[in-house]
């Protein structure tokens, strides 16, 4: 009786999978395959493994040696940056020096035009009241 019951019921799950199948094809547009593909991959992501291995001489060698490459490469782009900052310093220094070092040349050049004028305006002067002294 209990096989008789049992080989019903394998049979009445089997015509409800098969018509639930063809039901998936008809209203949800979505293929057996389709389904059954679907239904063994959310099986398989609920499976999982996890694998570890316990630390060893060459695990945490690894691992600070990563770790001393991270700590280099934030050095390295920390310097980058302070270069590229005194580069800039640099340009608009030498910019401030360039542009006082012309500044003093035309001081320089205005001062001695002067010194010609008033040079000129002397001897002028010496030459119409009619003194002449040597001035050398």
């Amino acid at each position: 009786m209990r096989q008789k019951f049992f080989f019903n019921l394998t049979i009445i799950l089997f015509i409800f999978f098969i018509s639930l199948l063809g039901y998936s094809k008809i209203a949800l547009k979505v293929g057996p395959t389709d389904l059954v593909s679907y239904s063994l991959a959310s099986l398989g992501s609920s499976v999982g493994v996890s694998v570890s291995v316990p630390p060893n001489p060459y695990n945490t060698l690894a691992v600070q040696l990563q770790e001393w490459q991270r700590k280099l490469e934030e050095k390295e782009r920390m310097l980058t940056q302070k270069e590229v900052e005194l580069n800039q310093k640099s340009i608009v220094r030498g910019e401030i020096i360039s542009k006082l070092v012309v500044s003093l040349l035309i001081i320089i050049f205005v001062l001695i035009l002067i010194n010609f004028y008033l040079d000129f305006k002397f001897r002028i002067k010496i030459l119409k009241t009619g003194q002449e002294k040597n001035f050398s």
